[in-house]
């Protein structure tokens, strides 16, 4: 809950923890979680809850619990079967956050620190009607996978390839540091072809492993992963590339991404009895009518980058809930904004630069009629944050000391729409002193408020 970013210095990897690479160069650790003084049972009796112990007792069951979590979101997402292994493996690799100071896995912090609510988030946009976050497919011997994303060029995008490789036969009989050694069986490769680049994923060099990573042919892990900072606007076609030969072929694989526009340009829903909570994407517009009903128990959200049409026949009855929002994009590619200030050498958004930068204590608010409260104040255990939403949009919340570093995360980039809006925020984890409480528009507009913590 306290990741400001790559270079915080809560980050730093335990002196007793285990590095990368294996033998053969591929990436370990796949992912870490915290394993120093966490707070945990203890075994005196069954109600006991007061020790603080380190190690991998800790940061594994907090991963495994976490993915217990997530499987359980996705049976009440979409019920049916759980995901594949490769599909939650990719889930965490996807979403997690970067650590250290290049961008990148490396062979300490692997592909990042596991951030489970926006993990979480994925499969909830997955679930909109035409926000495609997720594939399951497979590829065949000397065949290519393709499939095509849009992008408007404002959002970094980020995909993800992950497959269950078969066991190698290949055994290592206790040699350290075999030469040669090559243990990946099916070679699959991702790519993504933009409208005038073609993009590769990352690539690290296990004869020199502090090498900030590189991007290439990776011929060593059955994990992929392209990053596009600042993509060109247009389509965008993920390919998943299979070697002419496969062991137990067609070879099953799980891609998952962020950062795209909705699947389709316009939408078009009628003759329909919305019942439950659904949320419709489209890059332009949707037209909801004739003989649209939205029924009481229902939460109907419309997202569309150009215009929404409620035509003749569309009926919202009393006691359920609608909502129509322009959104660029359709609305999907705000999982690129949960990764704030992710990226060490990259842009980063502009309500970051200004926090890290600035002294808010000492600015003015560009829009004093934003009015923020915050209670208690002084607090000593729940914040209680009240702000107004006056034009529906992405809200984020942050916590600064005086310097303007970000300590605290009460509140992701989120939609929400107009109203005033309550949050509570823990402040267990700060130190006693001053802080600042900013919530950030859309729009570019600010509030800021000082508060004081006093256990």
């Amino acid at each position: 809950g306290n990741y400001s970013g790559p270079l915080d210095l809560a980050l730093d990897m335990a002196d007793f923890s285990s590095w990368g690479p294996t033998d053969d160069g591929r990436i370990k650790p796949d992912v870490v979680a915290n394993g120093v003084s966490v707070y945990s049972a203890t075994s005196v009796s069954d109600m006991s809850y007061n020790g603080t112990f380190q190690g991998t007792s800790m940061s594994t069951p907090a991963v495994t619990g976490s993915v217990g979590l997530l499987n359980e979101h996705w049976d009440n997402l979409f019920p049916g079967g759980p995901p594949r292994a490769a599909t939650m493996k990719g889930l965490l690799i996807q979403q997690a956050d970067e650590c250290g100071a290049n961008n990148g896995p490396d062979y300490s912090f692997g592909w990042g620190l596991v951030n489970v609510a926006d993990a979480a988030e994925l499969l909830t946009t997955h679930r909109y009607e035409g926000c495609t976050q997720l594939i399951e497919g497979s590829v065949a011997a000397g065949a290519t996978f393709s499939y095509d994303i849009e992008s408007q060029g404002n959002k970094s995008i980020k995909v993800t390839l992950v497959w269950a490789d078969p066991a190698s036969p290949a055994v290592n009989g206790g040699t350290t540091d075999p030469a040669g050694a090559a243990y990946l069986v099916n070679n699959l490769d991702l790519r993504i072809d933009g409208p005038s680049s073609t993009f590769f994923p990352w690539v690290l060099d296990p004869a020199n492993p502090a090498n900030a990573a590189t991007t290439g042919d990776n011929n060593r892990d059955n994990v992929e992963q392209v990053l596009i900072l600042n993509p060109t606007a247009g389509t965008h076609t993920i390919r998943v590339v299979a070697p002419a030969t496969l062991t137990s072929g067609p070879q099953a694989f799980s891609l998952l991404f962020s950062g795209n526009d909705a699947d389709v340009t316009n939408q078009t829903i009628s003759f329909i009895t919305l019942s439950d909570a659904q949320t419709f994407a489209a890059r332009q517009s949707i037209t909801a009518g004739p003989a649209v009903v939205v029924s009481p128990s229902a939460n109907v959200r419309m997202f569309a980058g150009e215009s929404i049409s409620l035509k003749p026949g569309f009926h919202a009855q009393a006691g359920s809930r609608f909502l129509a929002r322009i959104a660029p994009g359709g609305g999907c590619n705000h999982l690129a904004d949960l990764k704030l200030d992710n990226y060490p050498v990259g842009p980063r958004p502009i309500e970051a630069i200004a926090v890290r930068d600035e002294n808010p204590k000492s600015r003015p608010s560009p829009h004093p009629a934003l009015t923020l409260e915050l209670s208690p104040n002084p607090v000593s255990q729940q914040l209680r944050i009240q702000y107004p939403v006056l034009e529906a949009g992405e809200i984020s919340v942050l916590v600064t000391n005086p310097l303007g570093e970000i300590v605290a995360m009460p509140m992701r980039t989120q939609l929400q729409g107009i109203g005033n809006q309550t949050l509570d925020f823990s402040v267990g984890q700060l130190a006693d002193g001053m802080y600042w409480c900013l919530v950030l528009y859309s729009n570019g507009a600010k509030a800021q408020k000082p508060f004081v913590v006093a256990h």
